[in-house]
């Protein structure tokens, strides 16, 4: 039997970031400080560094996924921090095409020191950014760009771990929102 993404989520599982209380506290004192953020954008802002947290508590860490015991390599890890954050990322670019135009955003996507070194970065959300950047428009929350793009993503990924990273920036994102009572 093959472990499947979902077999990752369950009560207490080390692949799902919980919500936590400080972390929704910094999300609404952002929100407060600056009334051009959106909520869904301070949430990103935040997840990206839930997911590369996320992934070195991983690695080599000792898990049992449906009653296999499992020792996280660094190839894994890394696998998951990238399905991780690369919805995230692409949802804050997006906001930056919502306030400035898709021009400003393509700009913030070639330089960001984050993501404009990685090849495999810029492979992922540079063709995606115009498509999210509609979808954002129609839903400034967030929550159909990320469904959109992590359903996309998984169909096209075949490893494990990424499509384990991209699952849980989805299931995070929308418990942050749900937390804070973004529509």
């Amino acid at each position: 039997m093959s472990l499947q993404a979902s077999d990752f989520f369950f009560r207490g599982s080390p692949f799902w970031p919980d919500v936590e209380p400080r972390v929704v506290d910094r999300i609404k004192k952002d929100l407060r400080e600056d009334p051009t953020y959106y909520p869904g954008e301070a949430i990103a802002k935040h997840l990206v560094w839930a997911g590369l947290q996320m992934s070195i508590e991983l690695l080599g860490k000792k898990v049992k996924i449906s009653r296999r015991k499992m020792v996280i390599t660094p190839d894994e890890a890394g696998a998951y921090s990238k399905g991780f954050v690369a919805p995230v990322f692409l949802l804050q670019f997006s906001y930056i095409s919502v306030a400035d135009g898709l021009s400003a955003a393509r700009w913030a996507l070639a330089n960001h020191p984050d993501v404009a070194t990685s090849d495999e970065f810029q492979n992922i959300l540079r063709p995606n950014l115009e498509y999210a950047a509609e979808l954002l428009a129609q839903d400034t929350s967030g929550k159909c760009l990320i469904e959109g793009f992590v359903q996309k993503q998984s169909q096209q990924s075949s490893d494990l771990y990424h499509k384990v990273g991209l699952e849980a920036a989805r299931r995070t994102f929308l418990a942050y929102c749900e937390r804070l009572g973004v529509r």
